[in-house]
C-alpha cells in the first residue's frame, strides 16, 4: 500500500536512516542490485513480483555476494 510505504519512509528518515523506496517488485530488485542496502522491508502484495518472490531472489543474490543484508516482510 502506497500510504503505508510513505509512512515507513517518513518515520525511518525522521529517525536518521537513509531510505530508498521502490514502488514495485522489478524496481526493488534493480535498486537492490545497485545500492546493496543493509535492510529490505517488503510488502507481500507488490506489482510485477510478489514480496515472496523478491525475498527469494534477494536471498539467492546474497549467497553470491559478500555482506549480511537483512530482509523482512510486512
Amino acid at each position: 500500500e502506497a500510504e503505508l510505504a510513505r509512512v515507513i519512509v517518513r518515520e525511518l528518515r525522521a529517525a536518521g536512516y537513509e531510505t530508498i523506496h521502490a514502488a514495485d517488485g522489478l524496481a526493488a530488485l534493480e535498486r537492490f542490485a545497485q545500492d546493496g542496502p543493509d535492510l529490505v522491508i517488503l510488502d507481500v502484495m507488490l506489482p510485477n513480483r510478489s514480496g515472496y518472490d523478491i525475498l527469494n531472489d534477494l536471498r539467492n543474490a546474497q549467497e553470491t555476494r559478500s555482506g549480511s543484508g537483512k530482509a523482512t516482510m510486512l
